[in-house]
């Protein structure tokens, strides 16, 4: 995984678990993963896939991606690198706040198509 480790999110899964008042056992009961594999990813002793990384989510009433940093990185300058357009800015800028940034992700892909669609008439007149 680039960007995040497993420690990182060992730690953030155990904070949510801690943040919610929940013991292994009780996740366990809701998700079906043991107590033991729980523990083991928690202390970065295991790793964890997809699907039970799903399961958490849904336990602890949030999306997959909260359990990955939120760090955003300067693009490194390369020739085929396209710099962020001014849309791709403000949507790095609001993703703490999800309905913002997927207004502001809806608008910029609303843009492109009607860019595209115009290039198109234009090239078919």
């Amino acid at each position: 995984m680039k960007g995040a480790t497993k420690r990182d999110i060992g730690k953030t899964l155990r904070r949510m678990r801690d943040a919610k008042r929940m013991t292994l056992k009780k996740v366990e009961e809701q998700t079906g993963i043991g107590v033991s594999h729980l523990s083991q990813i928690e202390n970065d002793l295991r790793n964890i896939n997809v699907a039970k990384l799903e399961k958490l989510a849904a336990c602890y009433e949030c999306e997959v991606a909260d359990f990955f940093p939120r760090r955003v990185r300067a693009r490194k300058a390369s020739t085929k690198s396209k710099p962020l357009t001014k849309a791709q800015e403000e949507v790095l800028r609001a993703m703490a706040d999800k309905e913002v940034a997927r207004h502001l992700l809806e608008q910029a892909r609303m843009r492109s198509l009607i860019k595209r669609s115009g290039a198109r008439r234009r090239s078919q007149s």
